[in-house]
C-alpha cells in the first residue's frame, strides 16, 4: 500500500507568519489613504461655501461635495446648483445656480425670471422685486448664473461676461452640510 501525502510548503507558511499586525495595518492605511487621494481629486471635491448669496440653500461655512463626474456625459440642467472658477471674480471656486442654459433668452423683469419669455418657477430664490436685467441671448456654450439670495449675490447680472462657459464648470453639487 502507498500513501501520497501534500507536501506543505513550508516557506510561504513561515512568510505569512512574518507580516505582524502592524504591518497588516499599514497596508490597509495606506490603501485608504491612497483611495481617497484618488477620489478627493478625480471623482469629487470637498469645497467650504463663502458668503451668503445661496442663503436659504447654503450658508456661509456650509461644506458641499462637488462632483465632475455628472457632466462627462451630459450638461449642467436648470436648477443645477454648480462650482466654477473664473479668476476675473475671484480666486476661489464660485457656487450659483444654474438658471439659463445655451441658446436661451435670459430675462429678470420685477424679480421675476423670465425664459424665451416665460416665467420660471423659482421658489428657492430671495428675490427683490425690483430687480430688472437684459435680455440676454446665451451663446451655444454659455450659462446663465444666479444665486439664491439675488439681494447678496454677485452672479451673471453684474459680471462683464455674464455667462459661464461649460468649460469654467468644475462640477455639480452632490449635497451640502454645515
Amino acid at each position: 500500500m502507498i500513501l501520497i501525502t501534500k507536501a506543505k510548503n513550508n516557506s510561504s507558511d513561515r512568510h505569512r507568519k512574518r507580516l505582524n499586525p502592524e504591518y497588516k495595518f499599514l497596508i490597509l492605511v495606506s490603501a485608504a489613504l491612497a483611495l481617497a487621494f484618488i477620489c478627493s481629486f478625480l471623482l469629487f471635491r470637498l469645497t467650504r461655501v463663502s458668503g451668503d448669496s445661496m442663503s436659504p440653500t447654503l450658508s456661509d461655512g456650509d461644506f458641499i461635495l462637488v462632483s465632475s463626474i455628472p457632466y462627462k456625459n451630459e450638461t449642467p440642467k436648470r436648477g443645477d446648483v454648480i462650482v466654477f472658477q473664473r479668476e476675473a471674480i475671484t480666486k476661489g471656486h464660485i457656487v450659483k445656480r444654474v438658471i439659463g442654459l445655451p441658446n436661451e433668452t435670459v430675462e429678470i423683469r420685477g424679480g421675476r425670471v423670465f425664459i424665451n419669455g416665460s416665467a420660471i418657477d423659482d421658489d428657492y430664490f430671495v428675490f427683490d422685486e425690483d430687480d430688472n436685467f437684459g435680455p440676454i441671448v446665451l451663446t451655444e456654450n454659455g450659462y446663465f448664473l444666479l444665486g439664491d439670495n439675488r439681494a447678496k449675490s454677485n452672479d451673471s447680472r453684474f459680471w462683464e461676461k455674464p455667462e459661464v462657459e461649460f468649460e469654467e464648470i468644475y462640477g455639480k453639487m452632490i449635497f451640502g452640510f454645515n
